[in-house]
């Protein structure tokens, strides 16, 4: 009896043991299941935000965070999703947080993920995770990425430092780093923006962080009021920025406005890509004039003039032949051209003399809403707020109901209730030499880190407004030709052997302060590579000093244009 007893109680001790010891084993699975989710977990949201899907990060880890066991991992992978989003203040608590819950063991893959960051040109970001790995003396940020990041700060001795301790595990990027670094202790100089063609435009003295342009006369363009450093990110300062400007197109600007204060755009009319952007003199009172100042635009405008009509299916056939004799009355005052032409026979002719009583015949067949439509659809009181340049366009004043038929007559032709800007001026040029197409401006080209041959972010090319059709821009195209090699066009001093180009003059502007310049162009005439639009201020008549200019400058660019196709 007591025999069985004791085996009895050997079987039950037995079978508690065998439950106690399958019921630990569940519990361990349990335990390294939930690790290995959370883990799971972690590791995906990494690739989301790589892929570029940081919501979705958030998302896996708001899951992960479930699995109590790995919450200091699980934050700093959230403190990872807020680095990719330039969150720094943000990031900044939440590896805090992930510090006091325990993260000597991290859940990133942290070359990986300070390779992301770096290809990004997120350095400040790179410093941070790297500040947070140390705090918590587990495995660190690789030397290869903190030597990058050391190099974009200005540390450029810690750069060297780490890049003889990454040695040849750096690879290409390392020797990409080191000849970087060699230059910049050359030099003396960070080179940040570069033009088209990889030139330096701007860049930071090492030793006392004054700017140091690649060429003066950029001046208030890049770093003055509205500027385009102004639009540039943090980062972007650190790394390094591909313009679209060309510094032979900015300097022949610059050389052709001479003596006279304006300024002078150029355009890749194909892209938008501004080629040339020059404020004269270079440094202004804060103003930018290229692009914030408003001008009247003279005769430039009839182009638009013309090509409402054209597209409205204007009768011009009742207009001409038009006799001009200087001067008509509307609403009992006199408007008045700049001199008697006589016989007009076209609108080809009345382009090449540049005849203010045509246009304002043809303003007033068209009427002030088609007219106003149709410079509104040429971006007349539109603001372009784009990326990398602030872009007031042209404006229309109100016309005076006392005198409308003068107020539509002055409108045609450019004078007293329009202004506009060098730059929106730029763009109508544009407009016409892409048959009827304004893509859309920009000066950045791309953004790219300090150690990778890939950009991370390309400027897309974009088509910004349709106003006119490519048969109105193809008649117009002959007409501005003309105003060129016609003996009586206003443009015949500008003219260069071999180089066929459309041109259209402008004066206006106050007589008793001296009369502007205006000119708008593109070049070459069947392949058009460049469009350009200049004001030259108390330049008097365009067809004198303003020709010149244009000439002077299509003369020394003209040897960048690309073959025709």
């Amino acid at each position: 009896m007591t025999y069985y007893s004791t085996a009895g109680r050997r079987r039950r001790r037995g079978r508690f043991t065998r439950i106690l010891v399958l019921s630990l084993m569940a519990a361990v699975l349990v335990w390294a299941g939930a690790g290995w989710r959370a883990g799971s977990l972690i590791t995906q949201s990494e690739n989301e935000v790589i892929q570029g899907n940081p919501a979705a990060a958030m998302e896996l880890l708001q899951a992960a965070r479930f699995y109590r066991l790995r919450a200091g991992r699980v934050l700093e992978a959230e403190g990872f999703v807020s680095l990719a989003r330039g969150r720094n203040e943000e990031a900044a608590g939440v590896l805090e947080r992930a510090r006091a819950a325990g993260t000597r063991r991290t859940g990133l893959d942290l070359a990986r993920v300070a390779g992301f960051l770096a290809n990004a040109a997120r350095y400040a970001e790179i410093d941070l995770l790297a500040g947070h790995r140390a705090a918590t003396g587990g495995a660190g940020i690789p030397p290869l990425w903190r030597a990058e990041t050391a190099l974009a700060m200005g540390r450029l001795d810690e750069a060297g430092k780490l890049l003889d301790e990454a040695g040849t595990l750096a690879g290409d990027r390392g020797q990409r780093l080191r000849d970087l670094l060699a230059e910049r202790r050359r030099e003396g100089r960070a080179d940040i923006l570069f033009d088209r063609h990889g030139r330096s435009i701007y860049g930071l003295n090492l030793d006392n962080g004054e700017p140091v342009l690649g060429s003066p006369e950029l001046g208030a363009a890049l770093t003055g009021a509205g500027g385009l450093l102004q639009h540039l990110e943090e980062r972007d300062l650190r790394a390094r920025v591909d313009l679209t400007l060309d510094l032979a197109f900015q300097r022949a600007a610059h050389t052709a406005l001479g003596r006279y204060a304006g300024a002078f755009v150029a355009l890749d009319p194909r892209s938008g890509a501004i080629l040339a952007l020059v404020n004269h003199p270079a440094e202004t009172d804060g103003e930018q004039p290229a692009y914030r100042r408003q001008y009247e635009p003279g005769s430039i405008l009839k182009m638009i003039t013309l090509a409402a009509a054209l597209d409205n299916d204007i009768p011009l056939d009742g207009i001409f032949p038009l006799n001009c004799t200087g001067n008509m009355t509307l609403d009992g005052k006199v408007f008045y051209d700049w001199m008697r032409h006589g016989t007009v026979a076209d609108s080809m002719e009345a382009t090449i003399v540049s005849c203010n009583l045509t246009f304002a015949a043809i303003g007033l067949a068209l009427g002030q809403a088609r007219l106003d439509d149709t410079l509104q659809a040429f971006g007349f009181d539109r603001h372009l707020d784009l990326p990398d340049l602030e872009l007031p366009t042209g404006q229309l004043a109100r016309i005076n109901p006392q005198s409308p038929r003068l107020g539509l007559a002055q409108r045609s032709v450019g004078l007293e209730n329009v202004s506009i800007t060098p730059v929106h001026a730029a763009l109508v040029a544009a407009t016409l030499a892409h048959g009827g197409v304004m893509m859309r401006p920009h000066l950045i080209a791309a953004r790219r880190s300090l150690g990778s041959t890939e950009p991370y972010a390309v400027t897309e090319v974009q088509a910004l407004l349709q106003p006119v059709s490519p048969a109105t821009t193809a008649v117009i195209a002959a007409a501005m030709e003309a105003v060129i090699t016609s003996p009586r066009g206003t443009g015949r001093r500008a003219a260069l052997d071999g180089l066929s180009f459309a041109m259209k003059t402008g004066t206006a502007g106050e007589r008793e302060f001296g009369l502007n310049s205006i000119i708008i162009g593109y070049a070459p005439l069947d392949n058009p590579q460049v469009a350009f639009a200049f004001i030259a201020e108390h330049a008097g008549k365009a067809e004198l000093a303003g020709a010149r200019i244009a000439r002077d400058f299509l003369a020394t660019v003209r040897n960048e244009f690309e073959d025709s196709p």
